[in-house]
């Protein structure tokens, strides 16, 4: 009886430890996912969504910025580690660092003009500018040869198209 009181407690620990082994490869496996190339951000990308709090959130288009740009706003990642670019109403330079999964953002300036009076422009400005004002930023490639540039935080989500 001993013995096999034994022998089933032997087994026990092996279940168990092959158990927590296989637990902790599956832990391992999700924070060794691939990531992007750090260079794959690099260049200039269009504002073609905002989404806040899962609802896709009406950008105007109808105001100064886009009677010369083809977007209502754009980012532009430099290979020297600054983010420049405009939102709706205003302009920004961001000191940035890119593991291929998050944006840490870091020395923000922006410039502080007030929005025309189209409804709607000062809310999409505030929620661009809100992501931007995060210390991290998610990032997420997406589309032919990732043409598609995702940036997440908190409720809000921009979708970036890279400019040809």
């Amino acid at each position: 009886m001993r013995n096999r009181q034994r022998g089933i407690a032997a087994i026990t620990l092996i279940v168990t430890a092959v158990g927590v082994a296989a637990c902790t490869d599956a832990n391992q496996s999700t924070t060794t996912e691939p990531v992007a190339d750090p260079q794959a951000i690099v260049g200039t990308w269009l504002l073609e969504s905002i989404t806040a709090a899962g609802e896709l959130y009406p950008i105007p288009v109808d105001h100064p910025r886009t009677e010369d740009f083809p977007a209502p706003a754009a980012f532009e990642f430099t290979d020297d580690n600054f983010l420049n670019g405009w939102g709706v109403c205003n302009d920004f330079r961001i000191e940035y660092q890119f593991d291929g999964r998050l944006l840490t953002l870091q020395n923000r300036y922006f410039t502080l003009l007030l929005c025309s009076e189209t409804e709607g422009l000062m809310e999409a400005e505030d929620l661009i500018f809100g992501l931007l004002m995060r210390d991290q930023v998610a990032v997420a490639f997406s589309g032919p040869d990732a043409q598609v540039l995702e940036l997440s935080g908190g409720e809000v989500l921009l979708t970036l198209r890279r400019a040809t």
